[in-house]
């Protein structure tokens, strides 16, 4: 009886290693397709990334030659992507909308704001984490707080 009991207990894990193997392998394989995608999209607005990062669904990367950024952010039904000459951009700062629940304060969303040198264009808010698609906050609070550092001192 011991001895059926060890087999079935190495069965079952020999089964559970295949199947968390598998999913770590497709898992690499999607991230290099997205990291693979986005660099072709900086590629044909002319952009080689000096810098650039990939989460959830949006791709965030800059060209400190050109002095140019490149951010995406998709879902099923849009792709957004915004391509931002950072030598007319006067500042870059974090905005932070916050939701209130009972006596707490819930991020709702987590934005990058791009502050133009000209009046007359509008300020462009790149969304880093919006609540309303279903994710819980992960390490966006520090994207952004990296990004705004490192766009801050190209500009």
């Amino acid at each position: 009886m011991e001895k059926n009991s060890m087999f079935l207990g190495i069965g079952l894990f020999v089964v559970l290693s295949i199947i968390i193997i598998y999913f770590n392998l497709k898992n690499k394989n999607l991230r290099k397709k997205e990291v693979s995608r986005f660099l072709a999209l900086g590629k044909q607005k002319g952009l080689t990334f000096t810098e650039y990062e990939i989460w959830r669904n949006r791709s965030i990367g800059m060209d400190t030659d050109q002095k140019a950024l490149l951010f995406q952010r998709k879902n099923e039904q849009e792709q957004v992507v915004e391509l931002i000459d950072l030598k007319e951009v006067l500042k870059c700062d974090s905005s932070t909308r916050y939701n209130e629940v009972g006596t707490q304060k819930v991020i709702q969303r987590l934005e990058l704001k791009l502050v133009f040198k000209t009046k007359d264009r509008p300020d462009i808010l790149l969304n880093f984490f919006d609540d309303q698609l279903g994710y819980q906050i992960g390490d966006e609070l520090q994207l952004l707080s990296q990004w705004k550092t490192k766009i801050g001192k190209l500009i």
